[in-house]
């Protein structure tokens, strides 16, 4: 279950008055926060206006109880609190204006749904699969009245000049197999096993393990050969150890069960000897260091030793060297057009065009008279606590940025010629220069285990990005490396800023209202 919260504060400040949302400035004091506070609160335990589980009601009724502000409870504190009360209020003048645009007044007789833990039976006909993504339409909340359902996926960031949000987060295999690429998935895990075995291999060779016995396993085996280790009595892959040592290998043996009392383990200790598998084996220095941790002191780790990941990161932060692992993403990327296909399932998901226009049958008339929108909402707003203890707003909630789903299909729609004549391309993004845009000196910079792509359409020169990817290896290089997507600055600024009103969908007009 997933508890969120700053989407407990956006359905609590909905039903506030345009001025107490519109108050959220820097001259809002911390008094003044807590008593929107009190009011956002007493709003979350009136089911008449908003629906929620019974878990999350406790969970919201406690972080928003005024009560309670200066204590810390589920990891969110007095900040983190008074963050969302703003931000919340943020969100809330955003769907404001999303269902004024639609033609509606206000948002009394609305209900507002929470569906963090769970879909509402009475809300639950919109929730629907597409393309292998089981949630399709992410509404983390759904504003009723009436015969009119408006879907928002709630987003949040400091202020406007910052970095966006992440939209997408998936492992990279699964986002093979989802947009049917199952081929390339494939291409991908042997590619991988190479990869990393050769790694392994080099570093037996001159690297951290410098001195062990392969038994001149394939790159193949080497990747997938592991190692008992007592600190958490779990296997470990080569290719994720982290400290220095030497091992003694036999081919065919990809497991190496350290934890029978014997001889012939592969970890070697001084003068190149087995070391006994005893009550003593954690203990053993050449295995502590072999394994990341200090040489002595417990479970104490020791990153600054960590020659092997280090390594490991250098060689991967290496982007000139066009047989890492990215390059060998990218090429097969572009030997299989995958990013035609990635692309455009991607831009389905981050910006929900199925749910309109495209297949209108999908949530637009899903049941007679109910008409359905959906509106990207990215909410703003900070609050800082001093070392006295005095909260103050240090971002304003100005009005969060509304992007609803009849303008996104407009811009796809107008992008449409193009994608037909223009190639999808997937490329490692450019570093930044002095003349790079606001979105690219937002980037963080790429670490190791991190590298930042671009999916777009065009050729070099009249190349327009649309998405921005960045892909990396968290914790082990074995599993698939997860990627984080979101909408470029340039799709944002440049194409979804439509102003004419005129293509909203007016549902309120639909419902005779």
């Amino acid at each position: 279950m997933a508890y969120e919260i700053s989407e407990g504060a956006a359905a609590g400040a909905l039903f506030l008055d345009l001025t107490t949302l519109g108050s959220m400035s820097a001259a809002k004091t911390e008094e003044g926060m807590i008593e929107v506070m009190k009011q956002i609160h007493k709003n979350l335990n009136d089911p008449s206006l908003v629906n929620q589980s019974a878990a999350e009601k406790e969970r919201y009724s406690t972080w928003f109880d005024p009560e309670k502000v200066d204590e810390t409870e589920f990891k969110m504190d007095k900040a983190a609190k008074l963050t969302a009360v703003v931000q919340g209020c943020s969100a809330a003048l955003g769907i404001r204006q999303f269902m004024k645009e639609e033609g509606d007044a206000g948002v009394s007789s609305a209900t507002v749904y929470i569906t963090g833990a769970t879909w509402d039976t009475k809300i639950a006909f919109l929730k629907k699969e597409v393309g292998g993504w089981k949630d399709y339409n992410s509404s983390d909340l759904v504003v009723v009245k009436g015969n009119c359902y408006y879907g928002i996926s709630l987003k949040k960031k400091e202020k406007e000049t910052s970095a966006n949000p992440t939209m997408i987060n998936k492992s990279y295999a699964e986002l093979l197999k989802s947009s049917k690429m199952e081929v390339a998935a494939e291409k991908f895990w042997v590619a991988r096993e190479e990869y990393f075995g050769k790694l392994v291999q080099i570093e037996m060779t001159r690297g951290a393990l410098k001195g062990s016995n392969s038994a001149s396993m394939t790159h193949k085996e080497l990747f997938n050969t592991k190692v008992w280790s007592p600190f958490g009595n779990k296997w470990v892959y080569l290719i994720d150890l982290k400290g220095k040592g030497k091992l003694k290998l036999k081919k065919g043996k990809f497991n190496y069960d350290t934890r029978k009392i014997d001889e012939e383990t592969c970890i070697l200790g001084a003068n190149d000897k087995a070391i006994v598998v005893d009550t003593k084996f954690k203990n053993n220095k050449f295995v502590r260091r072999l394994f990341g941790y200090t040489e002595t002191g417990g479970a104490t780790k020791n990153r600054p030793a960590w020659i092997m990941r280090g390594n490991v990161n250098k060689t991967l932060g290496d982007i000139k060297d066009e047989t890492n692992i990215w390059h060998l993403i990218q090429k097969i990327a572009t030997d299989m057009d995958l990013a035609t296909t990635v692309g455009e399932y991607l831009v389905s998901a981050i910006l929900k065009t199925e749910l309109q226009g495209a297949k209108p049958d999908l949530m637009g008339k899903i049941r007679k008279g109910d008409h359905f929108g959906f509106a990207l909402i990215t909410a703003y707003g900070a609050v800082k606590t001093n070392t006295a203890g005095v909260s103050k707003i240090t971002s304003a909630g100005s009005i969060a940025n509304v992007k609803s789903n009849p303008t996104i299909q407009q811009a796809v729609s107008n992008l449409a010629t193009g994608l037909k004549k223009k190639k999808w391309r997937i490329r490692i993004a450019e570093k930044e220069t002095k003349t790079d845009t606001k979105e690219q000196k937002n980037k963080e910079e790429s670490t190791p285990a991190k590298i930042f792509f671009d999916i777009g359409v065009g050729n070099t020169g009249d190349y327009k990005k649309l998405l921005n990817l960045n892909i990396r290896y968290k914790g082990s290089f074995v599993s698939s490396p997860q990627f984080q997507g979101g909408i470029s600055e340039a799709l944002e600024e440049k194409i979804l800023k439509l102003k004419d009103k005129k293509l909203e969908y007016k549902f309120t007009a639909a419902c005779n209202k």
